[in-house]
């Protein structure tokens, strides 16, 4: 039963290079390391003085204009509420008056039949 040791290592980076497989190369492993940690951190920065501030802009603007919709609104509903009840309030007049009319033309019409009959 073989055990893993120094040679059993040396013997896979022997094995590594000889079949050109250089994720499993132990010298580059620093490298790739660094390599990444450098880029990482170069677009963790990058991120972080221009995407994210735009980002916070425009999240910023778009409540901002939110806001200003909201207040809008409520002031069109306030308008739409008074100009409903004064709508109301000229439907109730035009009513009143229409039944005044009414009841003007059936007097006339009563004493008109009252007069007529008076005639016969």
């Amino acid at each position: 039963m073989r055990t893993h040791t120094g040679s059993c290592i040396l013997e896979l980076c022997i094995f590594s290079s000889f079949f050109n497989m250089p994720q499993l190369d132990s010298v580059t492993y620093f490298l790739q390391f660094n390599w990444l940690f450098v880029i990482f951190i170069g677009l963790y920065l990058a991120s972080l003085l221009f995407v994210f501030p735009s980002i916070a802009t425009v999240v910023k603007a778009r409540s901002r204009k939110i806001l200003k919709d909201k207040l809008d609104l409520s002031a069109i509903e306030h308008v739409e509420s008074n100009t409903l009840h004064v709508y109301e309030k000229i439907w109730e007049s035009v009513l009143a008056l229409k039944d005044k009319q009414l009841t003007i033309l059936r007097i006339k019409r009563n004493n008109c039949l009252l007069n007529s009959k008076s005639f016969e």
